[in-house]
């Protein structure tokens, strides 16, 4: 893996940007799911508390991080970054209906630029995907057999990011 994108400024911010986009969604639709009534739509994508919450500290880290990190620390705070958002993540697809959840395909797309932040991405992204396979599976939602198809929906996007971002290893 070696070097990743985020050791300029471009690429943390970009990295930064997709971060504070997806948490102020995520902040958003659980903010709205508490002031709005019941509707079915309401239901569809009703974010929890917990997960707007952990939604909102990775907004504010990296709100703060975009503007105020040294060139030094780039890399550090792009992986802090991503991990943020897959608690985000993760937390939300658990707490809607995991596998059956509507935002679980917001998973599987951010597992896709795991290797864009280097082994670190790939082992915070591989955790992510392992936390979600075991709540599952003590939770009683999926049986053994399925932890393999699971594995191979999470596993394929991370395999999938040295293809895409392995290519561009060193390049600024």
């Amino acid at each position: 893996m070696g070097k990743s994108h985020t050791t300029t400024r471009f690429w943390h911010r970009r990295s930064s940007e997709a971060v504070i986009l997806v948490s102020l969604v995520v902040v958003i639709l659980c903010a709205w799911g508490l002031i709005s009534g019941a509707t079915e739509l309401n239901q569809a994508v009703r974010v929890p508390l917990v997960a707007g919450v952990i939604g909102a500290i990775a907004l504010v880290i990296a709100s703060v991080t975009y503007f105020i990190t040294p060139l030094q620390q780039l890399n550090q705070a792009a992986i802090l970054n991503y991990a943020l958002l897959l608690a985000t993540i993760t937390t939300l697809v658990v707490t809607t209906n995991g596998i059956s959840s509507t935002f679980l395909s917001l998973l599987i797309a951010a597992l896709s630029f795991a290797s864009f932040f280097g082994i670190g991405g790939v082992i915070i992204g591989a955790l992510s995907l392992a936390a979600f396979v075991v709540n599952q599976y003590i939770s009683g939602i999926i049986t053994p057999s399925q932890i393999v198809a699971i594995a191979l929906l999470g596993g394929v996007p991370l395999i999938g990011s040295f293809i895409i971002w392995g290519r561009h290893e060193g390049e600024s």
